[in-house]
Protein backbone atom coordinates (compact mmCIF):
# COMPACT_ATOMS: atom_id res chain seq x y z
CA UNK A 1 0.00 0.00 0.00
CA UNK A 2 1.35 3.45 -0.93
CA UNK A 3 0.43 6.44 1.21
CA UNK A 4 0.65 10.17 0.82
CA UNK A 5 -0.81 12.73 3.22
CA UNK A 6 -4.44 11.72 3.52
CA UNK A 7 -4.45 9.46 0.48
CA UNK A 8 -3.50 5.87 -0.23
CA UNK A 9 -3.69 3.20 -2.89
CA UNK A 10 -3.96 -0.53 -2.55
CA UNK A 11 -6.14 -3.57 -3.07
CA UNK A 12 -9.51 -4.11 -1.39
CA UNK A 13 -9.41 -6.93 1.19
CA UNK A 14 -13.07 -6.79 2.28
CA UNK A 15 -16.15 -4.57 1.88
CA UNK A 16 -19.12 -3.71 4.05
CA UNK A 17 -22.64 -4.84 3.24
CA UNK A 18 -23.65 -1.43 1.84
CA UNK A 19 -20.71 -1.22 -0.61
CA UNK A 20 -21.57 -2.18 -4.19
CA UNK A 21 -19.03 -0.40 -6.42
CA UNK A 22 -15.89 -2.30 -5.36
CA UNK A 23 -15.15 -5.85 -4.33
CA UNK A 24 -12.20 -7.73 -2.83
CA UNK A 25 -9.28 -7.73 -5.24
CA UNK A 26 -10.12 -4.35 -6.85
CA UNK A 27 -7.34 -1.76 -7.01
CA UNK A 28 -8.43 1.51 -5.40
CA UNK A 29 -7.20 4.96 -4.47
CA UNK A 30 -8.66 6.30 -1.24
CA UNK A 31 -8.97 9.70 0.40
CA UNK A 32 -8.36 9.65 4.16
CA UNK A 33 -8.85 13.20 5.45
CA UNK A 34 -8.72 12.21 9.11
CA UNK A 35 -5.64 9.98 9.01
CA UNK A 36 -1.91 10.53 8.99
CA UNK A 37 0.95 8.10 9.31
CA UNK A 38 1.27 4.68 7.73
CA UNK A 39 -0.65 1.42 7.98
CA UNK A 40 -0.82 -1.90 6.21
CA UNK A 41 -4.63 -1.88 6.36
CA UNK A 42 -7.17 0.90 6.80
CA UNK A 43 -10.88 1.64 6.65
CA UNK A 44 -11.89 4.11 3.95
CA UNK A 45 -15.06 6.09 3.35
CA UNK A 46 -13.98 7.71 0.06
CA UNK A 47 -12.51 5.67 -2.79
CA UNK A 48 -12.28 5.32 -6.53
CA UNK A 49 -11.37 2.22 -8.50
CA UNK A 50 -8.20 2.48 -10.55
CA UNK A 51 -6.86 0.43 -13.41
CA UNK A 52 -4.83 -2.59 -12.31
CA UNK A 53 -2.07 -1.26 -14.57
CA UNK A 54 -1.75 2.00 -12.58
CA UNK A 55 1.23 2.12 -10.25
CA UNK A 56 0.43 2.40 -6.55
CA UNK A 57 2.39 5.66 -6.45
CA UNK A 58 0.35 7.23 -9.26
CA UNK A 59 -2.92 5.96 -7.83
CA UNK A 60 -2.09 7.33 -4.37
CA UNK A 61 -1.66 10.81 -5.88
CA UNK A 62 -5.11 10.73 -7.48
CA UNK A 63 -7.43 11.65 -4.58
CA UNK A 64 -5.88 15.00 -3.63
CA UNK A 65 -5.12 16.05 -7.21
CA UNK A 66 -8.56 14.96 -8.39
CA UNK A 67 -10.32 16.79 -5.59
CA UNK A 68 -8.35 19.98 -6.24
CA UNK A 69 -9.05 19.83 -9.99
CA UNK A 70 -12.76 19.13 -9.52
CA UNK A 71 -13.07 21.93 -6.97
CA UNK A 72 -11.44 24.58 -9.17
CA UNK A 73 -13.44 23.55 -12.26
CA UNK A 74 -16.64 23.73 -10.19
CA UNK A 75 -15.76 27.01 -8.45
CA UNK A 76 -14.84 28.71 -11.72
CA UNK A 77 -18.04 27.35 -13.25
CA UNK A 78 -16.60 25.86 -16.43
CA UNK A 79 -19.47 25.21 -18.85
CA UNK A 80 -20.07 23.84 -22.33
CA UNK A 81 -19.11 26.17 -25.15
CA UNK A 82 -16.61 28.21 -23.12
CA UNK A 83 -12.92 28.60 -23.86
CA UNK A 84 -10.75 27.82 -20.84
CA UNK A 85 -7.01 28.45 -20.45
CA UNK A 86 -5.24 26.13 -18.03
CA UNK A 87 -1.63 27.01 -17.24
CA UNK A 88 0.44 24.07 -16.08
CA UNK A 89 -1.99 21.64 -17.68
CA UNK A 90 0.53 18.78 -17.78
CA UNK A 91 0.79 18.58 -13.99
CA UNK A 92 -1.45 16.26 -11.96
CA UNK A 93 -4.07 18.88 -11.06
CA UNK A 94 -3.90 20.62 -14.44
CA UNK A 95 -4.28 17.41 -16.44
CA UNK A 96 -7.32 16.29 -14.45
CA UNK A 97 -8.82 19.80 -14.67
CA UNK A 98 -8.26 19.72 -18.45
CA UNK A 99 -10.06 16.40 -18.78
CA UNK A 100 -12.94 17.58 -16.57
CA UNK A 101 -13.35 20.81 -18.56
CA UNK A 102 -13.29 18.88 -21.87
CA UNK A 103 -15.91 16.49 -20.46
CA UNK A 104 -18.11 19.51 -19.69
CA UNK A 105 -17.89 20.60 -23.32
CA UNK A 106 -15.42 23.45 -22.91
CA UNK A 107 -12.62 24.15 -25.37
CA UNK A 108 -9.45 23.81 -23.30
CA UNK A 109 -6.30 25.73 -24.17
CA UNK A 110 -3.51 23.97 -22.30
CA UNK A 111 -0.44 26.10 -21.62
CA UNK A 112 2.44 23.60 -21.43
CA UNK A 113 5.97 22.90 -22.62
CA UNK A 114 6.12 21.73 -26.24
CA UNK A 115 7.25 18.32 -24.97
CA UNK A 116 3.80 17.89 -23.35
CA UNK A 117 1.74 18.76 -26.45
CA UNK A 118 0.95 15.12 -27.31
CA UNK A 119 -0.25 14.37 -23.77
CA UNK A 120 -2.70 17.29 -23.81
CA UNK A 121 -3.87 16.60 -27.36
CA UNK A 122 -4.76 13.05 -26.27
CA UNK A 123 -6.68 14.57 -23.33
CA UNK A 124 -8.81 16.56 -25.79
CA UNK A 125 -7.16 19.93 -25.16
CA UNK A 126 -5.49 22.34 -27.57
CA UNK A 127 -1.89 22.84 -26.40
CA UNK A 128 -0.24 26.25 -26.54
CA UNK A 129 3.38 26.94 -25.64
CA UNK A 130 3.85 28.27 -22.10
CA UNK A 131 6.43 31.03 -21.66
CA UNK A 132 7.08 34.68 -22.50
CA UNK A 133 5.08 34.46 -25.73
CA UNK A 134 2.09 32.69 -24.18
CA UNK A 135 -0.31 35.60 -24.76
CA UNK A 136 0.52 35.65 -28.48
CA UNK A 137 0.31 31.84 -28.64
CA UNK A 138 -3.17 31.90 -27.10
CA UNK A 139 -4.37 34.71 -29.36
CA UNK A 140 -3.24 32.67 -32.37
CA UNK A 141 -5.61 29.78 -31.56
CA UNK A 142 -8.68 31.24 -29.84
CA UNK A 143 -11.81 31.93 -31.84
CA UNK A 144 -11.87 35.56 -33.06
CA UNK A 145 -14.94 36.32 -30.93
CA UNK A 146 -13.02 35.39 -27.76
CA UNK A 147 -9.64 36.84 -28.75
CA UNK A 148 -10.27 40.40 -27.53
CA UNK A 149 -11.34 39.28 -24.03
CA UNK A 150 -8.53 36.74 -23.70
CA UNK A 151 -6.05 39.39 -24.87
CA UNK A 152 -7.27 41.89 -22.24
CA UNK A 153 -7.15 39.29 -19.47
CA UNK A 154 -3.66 38.06 -20.35
CA UNK A 155 -2.17 41.49 -20.94
CA UNK A 156 -3.68 42.96 -17.74
CA UNK A 157 -2.85 39.93 -15.61
CA UNK A 158 -6.54 39.56 -14.80
CA UNK A 159 -8.33 36.32 -14.13
CA UNK A 160 -11.86 37.59 -14.85
CA UNK A 161 -12.60 34.94 -17.45
CA UNK A 162 -12.09 31.22 -17.23
CA UNK A 163 -8.35 31.07 -16.71
CA UNK A 164 -7.26 28.25 -14.41
CA UNK A 165 -3.78 28.05 -13.00
CA UNK A 166 -2.15 24.83 -11.89
CA UNK A 167 0.86 24.38 -9.65
CA UNK A 168 3.16 23.06 -12.40
CA UNK A 169 3.98 25.36 -15.29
Amino acid sequence: MRRGRGEAAGVVDAVGSSVSDVRPGDAVAVFLPELGGYAGQMLARYWVRVAQSASAQDAAALPASGEAAARVVDEVGVAAGETVLIAGAAGPVGLIASRLAVARGAQVLAAVRPGDFDLLTKAGAMPVAYGPEMAANVRAVVPPADAAQVHRDLENGGLRTKVLLSARA
